[in-house]
């Protein structure tokens, strides 16, 4: 496993909710670190514009930046930790992407995720979703499969599919699909606009 150090933990809060904005003082508040600690750190990743911010009034408001590819990388290696810890809990759910990894060659799933005890499968096209759904129904139990537009389109309507959720395959190409439709998400999630 990797170590728990300081970039992990500011990672793991914009993990849990890729779009919210924080300042660096809510920050190293729910880290329980020091500001000037934390202020160091954020100014490191605005450098590498693994974080974006805007300026409101004297705060600095931050939010992962999903078009790094820096970010994306920090982002997967966290959601892979999430998905071993979750796999050594759940041995239904190991069973079943042991399954899934001996077709995912074959078929044309572009990632997986696991919400709501149900794997949510991501695939290019209607052809590719007929085929991919015969496929892995005899595989997999609670299971549904989007095309790449359905699934950007249920991420704007459910909000929800963003948090309580864990990548099990191509995460990548999941903060890519997201990163897609990031200033939407953004914009419609934030409490800055409400």
């Amino acid at each position: 496993m990797i170590g728990r150090n300081i970039d992990t933990e500011i990672i793991s809060i914009f993990a849990e909710n890729i779009t919210e904005f924080l300042s660096i003082l809510q920050i190293a508040k729910k880290l329980n670190k020091p500001y000037s600690y934390i202020h160091k750190k954020i100014n490191e990743f605005l450098k590498l514009e693994i974080l974006k911010k805007i300026v409101l009034g004297r705060a600095h408001l931050c939010t992962i930046n999903l078009q790094s590819e820096d970010a994306v990388l920090l982002l997967s290696m966290y959601e892979l930790e999430k998905k071993k810890s979750l796999l050594k809990k759940n041995n239904s759910l190991e069973k079943k992407m042991a399954s899934l990894n001996k077709i995912k060659t074959e078929a044309l799933m572009l990632t997986a995720i696991y919400h709501e005890n149900k794997i949510l499968i991501l695939t290019n096209n209607q052809p590719d979703k007929k085929k991919l759904h015969n496929k892995i129904k005899k595989l997999l139990g609670n299971f549904e499969v989007f095309t790449k537009e359905e699934f950007q389109q249920e991420l704007i309507k459910k909000p929800t599919l963003l948090y309580n959720h864990t990548l099990l395959y191509q995460y990548e190409k999941y903060y890519e699909i997201v990163g897609e439709i990031e200033q939407e998400l953004k914009i419609r999630n934030s409490l800055l606009i409400t």
